[in-house]
């Protein structure tokens, strides 16, 4: 589905909220459909106030804040968070 109006656009939210962080590929397969292309599904979830950052060679999103440092935030989770983290499940 696109994202075309304010009831996906909450669920979208929603499920991000719900997860904190989630693998850009997790939330692309759950949220768009096969015949969406990617680089428009990520036109559309940038224009959310989320971050897309890069840890373990992978695309992550999480919800903007605006007082953390996301670059070190990255750099932390990519250092510290084993590979296969508990909070990339599937609910």
């Amino acid at each position: 589905m696109w994202i075309k109006n304010v009831q996906n656009v909450r669920q979208l939210c929603k499920w991000l909220i719900d997860r904190g962080i989630v693998a850009l590929a997790e939330l692309y397969k759950k949220h768009f459909t096969t015949s969406n292309k990617s680089d428009k599904a990520i036109r559309r979830i940038i224009q959310l106030p989320v971050v897309i950052f890069q840890a373990f060679r992978q695309l992550f999103v999480t919800e903007y804040v605006k007082d953390v440092d996301f670059v070190r935030l990255s750099m932390c989770i990519s250092k510290f968070v084993p590979q296969k983290p508990t909070f990339m499940h599937e609910q």
